[in-house]
This record gives structure tokens, C-alpha cells and sequence, in this order.
């Protein structure tokens, strides 16, 4: 999620007195990561292999879903105070980062969001699943049809 530490922990205060706990675009993000399975009960470190570090994210939330349908698996992540990001799997062991694109990385003011949770449906029937990321505190839900 951020990078923190005893040794690094910054002084943030409310009333310019006393220590409270700093909100997270205080710190720097930390990349999610993805591990492959190798078939014999251990995993290997892929997220540099596989285009998918990011020492800007952080990841709160984490769906794995076909977005774009070619069968393949794509994951999104909810970032809280970063836009989310959308990986699209080449197919290859490898993604490609697509949110804003895909007009999910962003609310529609072009801001990010506090995005703490996400989910994927086909709550339509469409056969596209859709998105939907659970923000902060008086932040509204963002949804997001997939028109295909």
C-alpha cells in the first residue's frame, strides 16, 4: 500500500501541536505485486517480467476479471489517492496498463479517487463484465458499464 517505517515515520499533526497519523498521499506508494505460480508448491516474483510494477500505485483493492473477453485473466486495482489501473494480459506473461483508455482510471472530473475495493460483474447480462470501485468517505461509488 505505502511505504512506511519506524524509522522513516513522517510528523503530520491536525493542530500543529500534537502527532496524528498522516493520511496516505503523505506517503510514497507502494507496487502491488504478482506472483507466479511455478507448479511445485513455490512462486516466483513476475511483476517486473511481466510489466506490472508500479512504484506509484496503491493498491487497496484487487479484481481479476476478463475485461476485454479473449479469455484471458486482466486485473484492476483500486488505488487510493492514484488512478486505478486497469492491466490487460497480452498473453504473452506479460500486461499492459489500459485505465485510461478504458475511462476507469479517473472520476469525471479527471481526478483521482480514494478507491478502497473493486468488483467485477455481468450484472446486465451484457456478457461484459462491468466495474465497480468502493471509494473513501464521502466519495460516491464509481461504476463502470463495459460496453464491450
Amino acid at each position: 500500500y505505502v511505504q512506511w517505517s519506524i524509522q522513516g515515520d513522517l510528523f503530520c499533526t491536525l493542530d500543529g501541536t500534537h502527532k496524528s497519523y498522516c493520511t496516505p498521499e503523505s506517503y510514497k506508494g507502494f507496487s502491488a505485486r504478482l506472483w507466479h505460480n511455478l507448479g511445485n508448491g513455490k512462486f516466483e516474483d513476475a511483476t517486473q517480467k511481466a510489466a506490472f510494477y508500479d512504484p506509484t500505485s496503491k493498491s487497496l483493492g484487487v479484481a481479476i476479471l476478463d475485461y476485454n473477453g479473449d479469455g484471458w485473466p486482466d486485473i484492476l486495482l483500486a488505488n487510493d489517492t492514484q488512478p486505478n489501473k486497469l492491466y490487460l494480459n497480452k498473453q504473452n506473461g506479460t500486461f499492459e496498463e489500459k485505465a485510461i483508455s478504458a475511462g476507469i482510471a479517473f472520476s469525471e472530473d479527471g481526478v483521482a479517487r480514494a478507491g478502497m475495493g473493486v468488483d467485477a460483474a455481468d450484472y446486465d447480462r451484457s456478457g461484459h463484465p462491468s466495474i465497480l470501485i468502493r471509494n473513501f468517505a464521502n466519495q460516491m461509488l464509481s461504476m463502470y458499464h463495459n460496453e464491450g
